[in-house]
């Protein structure tokens, strides 16, 4: 199977040496289908939302549910276009990194490929003034992320954002029109407007 080489670090097409659209195959190509099959986030696909790894409702949540991530990069791989048989997954958080690896057997031939990535599982968010804010402090005990919005008197609002997993539509969000902020326990309280 041959298909249009991406760059790693972009995943843009490039020209070869020759000036044409850069082309791969074989271990290559079964390597960076598989690399893009883990990289999609579900919903991201418009022609079919229901592709792609669900992020948003496993390691973006605040409790992080690396089975349900690991369970949805297996059946992802197994449902590849090529024949696919996993010969090993292993995952594991590093500080904010998820870092996995692993060993597939692929296509009619059996070419063996191994795929290792880190992910930074930490949503970031511009705080506006050059910093940064870690989503894991913007997230209640039940799941909610928090978004940032304006500061009034030197006090930060945010809006809720709801994430809804859809298994026909895939990972889609709302924000809700409510403005909140922190009490002094770090709850997110609802502003009276």
């Amino acid at each position: 199977m041959k298909t249009f080489a991406r760059t790693k670090d972009r995943n843009d097409l490039y020209l070869d040496d020759t000036g044409q659209i850069a082309m791969c195959e074989g271990y290559d190509f079964y390597a960076q289908e598989i690399e893009s099959a883990i990289l999609t986030v579900q919903g991201e696909i418009q022609l079919d939302v229901t592709l792609g790894i669900p992020y948003f409702t496993t390691i973006f949540d605040s409790r992080r549910y690396l089975s349900q991530w690991s369970s949805a990069v297996r059946n992802r791989i197994a449902n590849i276009p090529f024949r696919t048989v996993m010969q090993s997954f292993e995952t594991e958080f590093r500080g904010a990194s998820l870092i996995y690896s692993a060993t597939i057997l692929c296509g009619e031939e059996g070419t063996v490929v191994s795929v290792s990535n880190s992910i930074n599982a930490q949503l970031v968010i511009p705080d506006g003034q050059g910093g940064i804010i870690q989503m894991e402090s913007l997230t209640d005990a039940n799941g909610n992320f928090y978004l940032p919005v304006q500061k009034v008197a030197g006090v930060q609002h945010y809006r809720m954002l709801t994430v809804f997993s859809d298994p026909t539509y895939g990972d889609s969000t709302q924000v809700s029109s409510q403005t909140y902020i922190k009490d002094q326990n770090g709850d997110f309280v609802p502003v009276n407007q």
